[in-house]
């Protein structure tokens, strides 16, 4: 079983990390972003899989299973997870490109949208 730092780490990368030398905790998204780099993660390469899984309309950060982040539970799990997100990627530089393909997963909300709402998309 992953450690709920290893399942952020595996979520931002898209691969396994190991765990930290020292203590490092979830809730505190500088010393996650500084272990993350001391592995070899920069800023940079976390980006690049970002813009990589973007421009090919896959989600990121990466889906991860319950089973992975049990060990925390899923509100702390998405809580550090967006913490650290938005520590890598304000949200003033995460403006969709509009020709970048929908996900399967976005294209689903928008067919779910209530009737009264009117056309979307």
């Amino acid at each position: 079983m992953t450690s709920g730092l290893e399942a952020l780490a595996r979520s931002l990368t898209g691969e396994p990390v190991p765990p930290p030398e020292n203590e490092t905790r979830l809730d505190d998204a500088i010393a996650v972003i500084a272990w993350l780099e001391q592995a070899g993660w920069t800023h940079e390469r976390i980006a690049t899989v970002r813009r990589s899984r973007e421009t090919t309309g896959e989600r990121w950060p990466l889906p991860v299973s319950p089973d992975e982040y049990a060990p925390i539970g899923a509100a702390r799990f998405a809580a550090a997870r967006a913490a650290v997100v938005a520590s890598l990627a304000p949200p003033s530089t995460r403006v969709r490109d509009a020709a970048t393909p929908l996900d399967d997963a976005t294209r689903r909300l928008l067919a779910e949208a209530p009737p009264h709402h009117g056309p979307v998309g």
